[in-house]
């Protein structure tokens, strides 16, 4: 499609395309902290259905649009922007509900960024249940790396239950998981190529997290001597 040269502060955003290029203006002008201000702008003049019947023709288009909206909730709830992000998180789960072609990763980051806001609302019974939510798509698909993400995700919030027992059960199968991809992508691969590898490094990240998280969990366990390895 061609492109849409519309104004930024046009009143209403008309398309999928139509955010798409005003984000190719943003990243090229070093504003993309303002495509918050175009997703939410799109949101609020269409309802659910109409954003998915827009959606309908282009697949590639509904997973790069959903995904920029799974993004933004992540930023609100980082930003503590609660309430803006609970409408975003209602808005897109309408558009998942409807449209059953929505991929898993899609689906399951939507359950990750509800058990985020439940957790920093300390909701934590309502995050774990949509945290068993996403384990389940991802288990389906087998993809072993968001599985754990997500056994991570649920080691966190059964600490802040202190429930330490069941969240070490839980950061020893993400590490049983995670680890073994980590050591052999860095016995694969030069330290300079891994280095500018975002995946890569949002994996060691995890890892790390892992490694935090069962710390803790051991020592809540009484477990010190491990937990200090």
């Amino acid at each position: 499609a061609a492109p849409h040269n519309h104004s930024l502060t046009s009143t209403k955003i008309c398309c999928p395309q139509h955010i798409f290029e005003i984000n190719r203006i943003l990243k090229q002008q070093n504003r993309v902290s303002e495509r918050g201000i175009v997703l939410k702008k799109y949101l609020d003049t269409h309802t659910p259905s109409q954003i998915m019947m827009s959606l309908m023709e282009n697949s590639m288009s509904k997973h790069k649009l959903l995904k920029m909206y799974n993004d933004e909730i992540c930023k609100l709830i980082a930003g503590e922007d609660y309430e803006s992000a609970l409408s975003m998180l209602e808005k897109i789960k309408q558009i998942h509900k409807m449209d059953p072609s929505v991929s898993s990763d899609l689906r399951s980051a939507l359950y990750n960024n509800y058990a985020a806001y439940y957790e920093k609302i300390e909701e934590f019974n309502m995050a774990l249940l949509m945290i068993e939510e996403a384990i389940k798509l991802d288990s389906s698909v087998k993809d072993e790396v968001a599985c754990a993400v997500d056994y991570n995700n649920k080691t966190v919030l059964l600490l802040n239950l202190q429930k330490y027992q069941e969240a070490y059960k839980w950061c020893k199968k993400s590490l049983l998981l995670l680890e073994p991809i980590v050591f052999s992508l860095i016995k694969a691969k030069a330290k300079q190529e891994l280095l500018k590898d975002s995946k890569f490094n949002h994996k060691l990240y995890v890892l790390l997290m892992i490694y935090f998280n069962l710390g803790e969990a051991q020592e809540k366990l009484g477990k010190r001597e491990e937990a200090i390895e």
